[in-house]
Parts: structure tokens; C-alpha cells; sequence
């Protein structure tokens, strides 16, 4: 991923992040356990901002109105008791420019 979003409502496999250059992918980590399947060399996991908070949502509520996932919208009705589970996996270098977009 160069640049684009994505929510990941599942587990993730090893070595996740290691095609990541830019871009935000948000990841449900329901069993703590998504630092231990990252590739740390290249993505961190980060708490997520309240702009990401309202991003997620969205594409939450594309996703279950496209799909009618049960997943995304028990998420959807219960939303911020859902959102400190989420993970912002994001490239160093992608966080750096995002830093230096908002200043």
C-alpha cells in the first residue's frame, strides 16, 4: 500500500506491513496480540488520532452498507467501545510527512 486506507476487521498474518510505503491501514487487535505480527522494521502500530477515529468510521459504514457485514456493523453500533481495539499500522516515513502536512 502506497498511500490508500484500509480496515482490517480480522486477524492479520506475519510479516504484516512489509509492502507498506504510505497509507494507513486500521486493524482490529481484539487479542493484543497485532505488534507481535507486524514488520517492525518498516511499520509501527499507533493509537488513532480523532480525524483517523472519524476516517474508520466511514469506511465502516461504506463497508457494511456495500457488504452488509454483521462484523462492521456490530463495530458500527457500538463504536467507541470498539475503537481503542483498533491500531493505526503506519510506515515511519508516511508518519513523518503526515507530521510535517498538519504544521
Amino acid at each position: 500500500m502506497t498511500g490508500g486506507r484500509v480496515a482490517v476487521l480480522g486477524p492479520v498474518g506475519d510479516n504484516f506491513g512489509a509492502g507498506m510505503s504510505g497509507g494507513i491501514a486500521w486493524v482490529l487487535d481484539e487479542d493484543g496480540m497485532l505488534e507481535q505480527h507486524i514488520n517492525g522494521g518498516l511499520v509501527k502500530a499507533h493509537a488513532l488520532t480523532r480525524e483517523q477515529a472519524v476516517e474508520l468510521r466511514q469506511l465502516l459504514e461504506m463497508h457494511a452498507r456495500h457488504t452488509d457485514s454483521r462484523k462492521a456493523m456490530d463495530i458500527l453500533a457500538d463504536f467507541e467501545a470498539w475503537l481503542p481495539k483498533f491500531k493505526a499500522v503506519i510506515s515511519d516515513e508516511y508518519l513523518d510527512y503526515l507530521k510535517r502536512r498538519v504544521v
